[in-house]
């Protein structure tokens, strides 16, 4: 998880907006480090944040908001995240699947 990642959703949790967010076990053991760790105690007892951390690798990205779909997969080479190649929805129907 990146930095910027990092302080918009506390950002976004703190404005009261509901967060769920599924990591893999590696953004996990990230997460338990500074300078992440600061930021998800500060967050941790709000009732409409959730982290679930998933029993096996993630190789996708999914993000909705209320307006806005993201989906992404990783390189079949290295299973590193490919930020550059998104698809992007913003139709209610893409909204309403993810």
């Amino acid at each position: 998880m990146s930095h910027l990642h990092a302080d918009t959703l506390v950002a976004k949790v703190k404005e009261r907006v509901p967060v769920e967010i599924v990591v893999n076990a590696e953004i996990a053991e990230e997460l338990r480090k500074e300078p992440f760790l600061i930021k998800i105690r500060d967050i941790a007892g709000c009732d409409h944040f959730r982290m679930y951390v998933a029993p096996v690798p993630l190789h996708m990205g999914l993000t909705v908001t209320d307006s806005t779909l993201s989906f992404g997969l990783c390189h079949p080479d290295d299973l590193k995240y490919d930020i550059q190649n998104d698809l992007i929805a913003t139709d209610i129907q893409a909204i309403e699947w993810g």
